[in-house]
């Protein structure tokens, strides 16, 4: 059986930009825990950025045994970023300024945004609104 971990999924990730011969660094964006994968995504490989939709990475509050579960071995390694990268943490549920200042002692210069739906689902709730937000990140941080 394959390794669920972010980490490992990050690495399939990866294996699949390459097998399709992609060459630009691509701007990764995970929603709920595949926002923990894409951030696992941005900490190991050349990405342009980083976007994670409705999934905070400040697991300490949930039970121990549940955080480990979620995290994966080596889950410091998803947090380690190799150099700064644009990042953007778009929320549909609610999130607390202790979590932005968290996020931001953790990855320097990390967004984040709450969209004007209340969901789990932002991206479904208002794509227009998604896709016109990740454009102008995007935009924002292009070389």
């Amino acid at each position: 059986m394959a390794p669920y971990d972010p980490l490992s999924m990050a690495d399939d990730l990866h294996e699949l930009v390459r097998a399709l011969g992609i060459e630009q660094r691509p701007l990764v964006v995970g929603h709920s825990y595949g926002g923990v994968v894409a951030t696992a995504y941005a900490a190991r490989f050349p990405a342009r950025g980083a976007v994670t939709v409705d999934q905070t990475l400040d697991v300490k509050p949930l039970p121990a045994r549940m955080a480990q579960a979620l995290r994966g071995e080596n889950f410091a390694d998803v947090m380690a970023m190799r150099q700064p990268i644009p990042f953007l943490s778009l929320h549909g549920l609610p999130v607390t300024d202790e979590y932005s200042a968290w996020l931001r002692s953790r990855i320097p210069g990390a967004v984040v945004e709450t969209s004007p739906t209340v969901t789990h689902y932002p991206h479904l709730a208002d794509p227009s609104w998604f896709v016109q937000r990740l454009i102008a990140f995007d935009r924002a941080h292009s070389g």
